[in-house]
């Protein structure tokens, strides 16, 4: 990832982790150290690989439900696959799981989080050919009253991504 920051090389980045997917997508179950090594990697990849990484992260998740903190890891993995779901025109998949995240963003009480799914959802609707601005704009109050600007800024880009 220093690579990748540093010197902004996307290709060596990928040869970097590609041994480690490699390794990872031959195993059943994952430590919770992969799983958040995926949850920073997956991007790297392409789309199906991503969205398979994400599943994978996803269903190795649950052996460590009774974790204190792991529903942050959760919700991440979550709005990720989300994201790749959109990108990928596949946001009739997606719309239960923006449900679940909204749940779990209330029950650890992460608001900068929710205000994420929100938008989210808002945009997974629209690509559906649903109105729903008020998702949008609710995410966006949340930022703005949180006064979390740089998460506001980058969201404003994503809305203006998908809804061209």
């Amino acid at each position: 990832m220093v690579l990748l920051r540093e010197k902004n090389d996307f290709n060596a980045s990928k040869t970097l982790v590609l041994p480690v997917w490699e390794r990872l997508q031959k195993l059943e179950n994952w430590f919770l150290d992969e799983i958040y090594l995926i949850n920073n990697i997956f991007f790297l990849f392409d789309l199906n690989t991503g969205i398979t990484m994400i599943k994978s992260a996803l269903k190795s998740i649950e052996r460590y439900s009774s974790y204190q903190n792991i529903y942050t890891l959760k919700i991440a993995l979550n709005l990720n696959l989300v994201y790749l779901k959109l990108f990928n025109n596949e946001a009739h998949l997606a719309l239960a799981l923006v449900d679940e995240t909204i749940h779990h963003c209330e029950l650890v009480k992460r608001y900068d989080l929710m205000a994420i799914t929100y938008i989210r959802k808002g945009l997974l609707n629209f690509s559906l050919n649903k109105n729903d601005n008020e998702s949008i704009t609710y995410g966006l109050s949340i930022l703005r009253i949180l006064k979390i600007d740089d998460i506001h800024i980058e969201m404003e880009k994503e809305i203006e991504q998908f809804m061209r």
